[in-house]
């Protein structure tokens, strides 16, 4: 029996192939059918037959895979080709996305510095401005006489926490981040395939023994389960805050 072409079967409908080999499967199955009803062994004759059957069963057998086995062959490179021609398609614009994140993430770290030191010099200006207007307001209490309200104040003015300034980012209306936990050895660069031999020697030297072949799924799993407060001697846990699409 001769395979259908692999262009007569619809690869608009995948289900499509169950219609193939029609004529096959109706052999098959008649045969299956027949055999089963003298499957009976009681002596040697019966014997003999059901030997004949399984070869002819056998037969029926090779025949349906040597049936397939070329459609499958043309549909398994059919899919590699396309999986091929996608990554040819996919890697440029994978490669320019990555490019883009990175950007993005620097840009947004440098702005993160600079905000963060802005808001610091808000609250130091905001602490000394409150520790002047107490110690005034101290020193108008030491002017009447009211020495006890004074020296409160002043205990008050020390006691109180730190001021906190937090300033909005400004770009937030455009990017959202995601943050995601890796790790590298300590010292060593983000790409743990690009670790000198002597940091890898020096981590193997102090790192746990339940992490002493360091299973690298092992590793980035813990890493991201504990996020920052995970800690294995050694190895550094960092965050990556990826921008979303």
């Amino acid at each position: 029996m001769t395979p259908e072409p692999l262009d007569t079967i619809d690869m608009t409908r995948p289900e499509a192939a169950r219609l193939v080999g029609l004529q096959l499967e109706s052999t098959a199955l008649s045969t299956v059918d027949r055999m089963r009803a003298s499957l009976a062994i009681t002596d040697r004759a019966s014997l003999e037959q059901v030997t004949e059957d399984r070869a002819t069963v056998y037969a029926l057998i090779k025949r349906a895979e040597e049936f397939f086995k070329p459609l499958k062959a043309l549909a398994h490179q059919l899919h590699a080709n396309l999986c091929a021609r996608e990554t040819e398609i996919l890697a440029p614009l994978r490669a320019v996305d990555r490019e883009q994140a990175d950007a993005i993430r620097m840009f947004h770290a440098a702005e993160e510095r600079a905000r963060r030191a802005r808001e610091a010099e808000l609250a130091e200006a905001q602490r000394v401005e409150d520790e002047a207007r107490a110690a005034a307001a101290a020193a108008e209490y030491e002017r009447s006489g009211e020495h006890a309200t004074a020296a409160a104040v002043l205990a008050e003015a020390i006691a109180a926490p730190p001021p906190v300034v937090v300033l909005p980012d400004p770009n937030r209306d455009l990017v959202s981040f995601t943050r995601r936990w890796k790790w590298k050895y300590a010292g060593g660069p983000a790409d743990v395939t690009k670790t000198p031999p002597e940091i890898m020697r020096r981590t193997l030297a102090i790192v746990p023994e339940e992490f002493k072949t360091l299973d690298e799924k092992k590793v980035g799993a813990f890493a991201r389960s504990m996020k920052s407060s995970g800690r294995i001697p050694g190895i550094e846990i960092y965050p990556v805050d990826e921008p979303n699409r």
